[in-house]
Order: C-alpha cells, then structure tokens, then sequence
C-alpha cells in the first residue's frame, strides 16, 4: 500500500514538473505577429517648391499727375472691368498742370532739372512732347478697372496728386494665379507639358489643388538650397479649379505626377532592418523565423516598396525585434495570447 502511494505521488509531481517546465519553455518561444506583403498602388511623383504668382495683372498709371476726389476701393477689393475706382478733379489737376506750366520758361525749366531742383514728376510731365492744350485733354474723369481680379497695390488718396509714370494702382486677375516651382535637373527629363500635379501649402488650410504642367521653362539657373546651390529649372502649374484660397506670394509645394497608377509589393516598415550586408526581414517557414535579404525601392505610404527577396505568399514578420536570430522557433500571436 505505502509503495502504491509513494508512486503515484512520484508520478503526480512528475506530472507537475513535466507541466510548468513546458510552460516555462513555451514561454521562451518568441510570439510574433505575421502578415503577406500587401498590394500598394502607387504614382511616381517628383516633389517640389515654389510660389503663387499672377500670370496676368494691369499696371495703372498716367504721364501726368493727378488729384482725386473719391477714392472706391481698398486693397484686397474684388473689382471687375470697368468699375470706376475714383473720380479725377479735373479742375484741381489742370490747375496743378497750368500753375507748372506757368512757374517757368522750359529753358529755366530744363536749367532747374540739370541742378536736381525739381522734383522728378514734373521732369516726366514736361519733357513729354505736346502742347499745354494737349496736356489738359489727357486729364480723365474716373479712373476705371482695365481687367476683373483684385487691387494688390493703391497710391490713390484725397488731396494727394499721383505721380507720373508710376502705377496709381495694380489689379490681379484671380484666375490667372498659378504655381511657378523648381524642379531638380535630374527631375526635369520627367515632366512633361499637361503632366498631372496636386499643389499645397501651410496658408492653404489644408487644402490640396488638382493642377496641370503648363509651361517649362527652356533654361536652367543655380539656386541656393540649404548648404548649397542646386541646378534647377522652372515649370508653371496651372489649377484646374477653383483658386478662392490662393494668394500671389504664397509658397507652395507641388507633386508632379510622372507615371499612371502602377502596383508595388511592399512590407511594413517596422517589418525591415538593415545590418552590414543590407536590408532584411524575418519570414515565418515550418514554425521557425528564417532571415532572408530584400531589396527595397520606393518609401510608399504603407511600407517599403520590396523589389526582390520575397514573395506575396510569404508570412511577414513585423516584430523582428522579438528575433535574436534565424532559425528561431516561434509561435504566432493569437487573441488569447
């Protein structure tokens, strides 16, 4: 009876020996979490930078000064052809005209010019061609839009004669703002006129523009980026939208888009190491973790392009980090553990 008990308790503590050491050896086997390489589709881009610029604006200025009455807009004002943007006071610029006329002889006039003893408007308004007659006819009434867009400058006020020759006020045709951006000499090759291209930038309010390559640029130039000086050349992008948030000067960060949508085999990023003989990954063959060399190509939005090394049947490990070497038994992570 004793030897009886004696040997079921032996064979009930090596029941319970066999047991925890299992679960400490299992506990030792490295968990690890697998996936197949994933299908990205993707374009081929090349990102570059720039600004929003006008492509077409109006210079408005006389040859002689004026004095205004009223002035109609501000700057920023949306304005269309043809609005009057402020009414002229003849009597007050004829006035002003006759009264220069009247001060001197053009040669004691030319005399006060070469001693730098008037003011250089009246050197533009009296060394036009034509009669005082002549002059006062060109004085007009309003001042009016020559194109749609916005005022972006104004040297327009009440009491205050304009100066000749110089623009009293600009206008910016909205529609006409596009993005004039560097691209690298490597890149230039690539991009070709009606190229497809998504414009964005930090005044954009998160918003991106469809656009359309449509104009390069037929020369080259140095400009200086960071530490040194780049070749580059300039393209225009043209939005295919509508530009309410878009402002000349801003800058702007463009992807020109070189190729269609291709299709590109990839891993997680956290799946891919690198020691010296180049990048790797783990796979998960017959319970074991096996190391094999990859060759990457592009950084995609869901991991590294893989060109070779692998295939899409393979199980992927993404926690290598678990891993201290190849041939490692491992098991998979499962709900439960």
């Amino acid at each position: 009876m004793k030897i009886r008990l004696i040997c079921l308790t032996f064979a009930g503590l090596l029941l319970l020996t066999s047991f925890f050491s299992g679960e400490i050896v299992l506990r030792r086997i490295p968990t690890v979490k697998i996936a197949h390489p994933d299908r990205t589709e993707y374009t081929r881009s090349v990102n570059c930078t720039g600004e929003i610029v006008e492509r077409r604006r109006h210079d408005t200025y006389f040859s002689l000064p004026l004095m205004v009455s009223e002035v109609n807009v501000q700057v920023g004002d949306h304005v269309k052809k043809g609005d009057v943007l402020a009414t002229v006071d003849q009597s007050a610029s004829a006035a002003s005209l006759i009264s220069s006329y009247a001060s001197a002889s053009t040669e004691e006039l030319y005399a006060l010019i070469q001693n730098s003893q008037i003011p250089q408007d009246a050197v533009n308004v009296f060394s036009a061609s034509g009669s005082l007659s002549d002059r006062l006819k060109e004085i007009p009434s309003e001042i009016r839009a020559e194109i749609s867009g916005t005022v972006t400058s104004l040297n327009l006020s009440v009491g205050t004669p304009t100066k000749a020759y110089t623009p009293v006020l600009t206008i910016i045709d909205d529609d006409s703002l596009v993005a004039k951006v560097a691209v690298s000499e490597n890149s230039i090759e690539y991009i070709h006129l009606g190229d497809r291209a998504t414009i964005t930038g930090n005044a954009f309010h998160n918003r991106s523009y469809d656009a359309v390559v449509s104009a390069i640029y037929p020369s080259a130039y140095k400009k200086y980026n960071s530490l040194s000086y780049e070749t580059v050349v300039d393209v225009v992008l043209t939005p295919t939208g509508n530009t309410d948030d878009l402002k000349a000067g801003y800058t702007a960060k463009a992807s020109i888009y070189i190729t269609d949508k291709q299709t590109a085999i990839t891993a997680p990023y956290e799946a891919v190491r690198q020691d010296d003989l180049g990048e790797y990954v783990y796979v998960m063959e017959k319970g074991k973790a096996e190391k094999k060399y990859v060759t990457t190509g592009l950084e995609l939005s869901r991991g590294f392009e893989i060109l070779s090394g692998i295939s899409r049947s393979d199980w992927l490990i993404c926690n290598p980090d678990v891993l201290t070497q190849s041939g490692m038994t491992v098991r998979v992570k499962t709900d439960e553990n």
